[in-house]
């Protein structure tokens, strides 16, 4: 009868050369020999598989990285909103020459305030999924700023 922990270390790989040849012989002359070897390496392979197994790691959620980058960006449009002014630009308009006037043009100048026209549209992010699989939104809006030009002054 071939013990087992010869077969193993065969399996693992662990036998010199002259164990290896004695236990082939043995193998080769026992009537389930070569059976029992088989079976150990299906099991040795079996135990490799079962124990390979990735095991569910708790990953961290990727909705506070996105939350915080959404607030940063909130965070600095608000600043830069509550820092604006809004500003005056000069408008050039060219009056019209009679033919006795001379050759250059006349220019008029005459500043224009400028006031912002706001556009908003409201909208979901998507962030990520809750333990049980429902799905979790952070409500966001994209504002577009346009200045159009108002009143003479």
């Amino acid at each position: 009868m071939i013990a087992i922990e010869r077969i193993d270390a065969l399996v693992d790989g662990t036998l010199g050369p002259e164990a290896l040849a004695a236990l082939l012989g043995e193998l080769e002359a026992s009537p389930e020999g070569w059976r029992r070897c088989a079976l150990a390496f299906l099991e040795a392979r079996a135990w490799g598989e079962a124990l390979s197994v990735p095991r569910p790691v708790e990953l961290r959620p990727r909705w506070p990285r996105r939350l915080a980058v959404a607030a940063g960006v909130l965070a600095a449009f608000g600043l830069g909103w509550s820092t604006h002014r809004p500003g005056e630009a000069r408008v050039t308009t060219v009056a019209a020459v009679a033919p006795a006037a001379p050759p250059p043009a006349v220019v008029i100048e005459r500043p224009v305030r400028l006031e912002p026209r706001v556009d908003r549209r409201p909208g979901l992010l998507a962030v990520g999924r809750t333990p049980d699989g429902r799905r979790v939104a952070v409500p966001v809006g994209a504002v577009r700023l346009k200045y159009m030009g108002t009143q003479s002054l």
